[in-house]
């Protein structure tokens, strides 16, 4: 995915932060009208989360008091071809191997099954 022309990998899923190596920008993008287009990115998104955005580049920040940034167009924004792991990222971007990430799910405490079944469990499991 490339977000105002800052590559990065993009995860339709919540990731918990503080699985998030510290050679990687961590964002997360809105939804604007739950049409499927991404309209704004920042640190922490609670509401029409879209997906999930890790960088090795910053993004640019145009409200500073919310510390967010806008996408206005189709043009500032599109994802690329290719699925990757995240041990298979950091191997691509030369970081040291972090042990994995966690992706949380929603505050109910269900999480998604490789199977597709909704599961109970912890907020956040690692993968």
């Amino acid at each position: 995915m490339e977000i105002k022309g800052v590559r990065g990998y993009f995860c339709d899923l919540r990731i918990d932060r503080t699985t998030v190596p510290n050679s990687f920008d961590f964002w997360e993008l809105a939804d604007g009208d739950s049409d499927g287009t991404p309209c704004r990115y920042k640190f922490g998104i609670l509401v029409n989360f879209f997906g999930t955005f890790i960088t090795t580049g910053r993004l640019p920040v145009d409200d500073m008091e919310y510390g967010e940034g806008y996408i206005n167009s189709e043009d500032e924004w599109g994802f690329f071809d290719g699925s990757y792991s995240f041990s298979e990222i950091e191997e691509m971007e030369g970081c040291t191997k972090s042990g994995g990430l966690r992706f949380c799910t929603d505050q109910n405490r269900k999480g998604m099954d490789s199977d597709g079944k909704i599961k109970q469990r912890p907020v956040c499991n690692r993968v």
